[in-house]
């Protein structure tokens, strides 16, 4: 018996089909209308203007480019200071995206957004966009 559940435990760490992306929250009223969750994006964490999203049926290394494309495509200003950074402004609101390929926990393809509405964190995250434009 154990045997088989060593094998099964063993199965699962090495496939990425054992993988399963977080249980998602509702989006913020912000989160919402800002739109920066894309098709298929499960919301994981909300808090303090930061969000946490899984994106289980995207490739990693297509995250940041559909990012890049879906905000454009809004009306969103967007530059890539780095590889799987997004820089994004439209109005008054301002994001700050950083893709990934696979989560160490859920070991799917993720995005964490930096999301705000004033002028101060706008300069904050301008100035963190230039700082990772420096690591290209």
């Amino acid at each position: 018996m154990w045997r088989g559940v060593l094998v099964s435990l063993l199965a699962c760490t090495s496939v990425a089909g054992c993988a399963k992306p977080c249980d998602p929250i509702q989006e913020s009223e912000t989160v919402k209308r800002m739109g920066i969750v894309m098709n298929g994006g499960r919301v994981c964490k909300d808090q303090k203007s930061v969000a946490s999203i899984d994106y289980p049926k995207i490739k990693g290394e297509e995250l940041a480019s559909t990012y890049q494309t879906t905000l454009t495509s809004a009306g969103w200003n967007v530059r890539a200071p780095s590889e799987g950074t997004l820089y994004a402004e439209k109005a008054e609101d301002t994001l700050f995206i950083v893709t990934g390929k696979k989560s160490k926990e859920r070991r799917v393809p993720f995005a964490v957004v930096r999301y705000c509405e004033n002028s101060y964190c706008r300069e904050t995250l301008s100035k963190l966009a230039d700082a990772m434009g420096k690591y290209r």
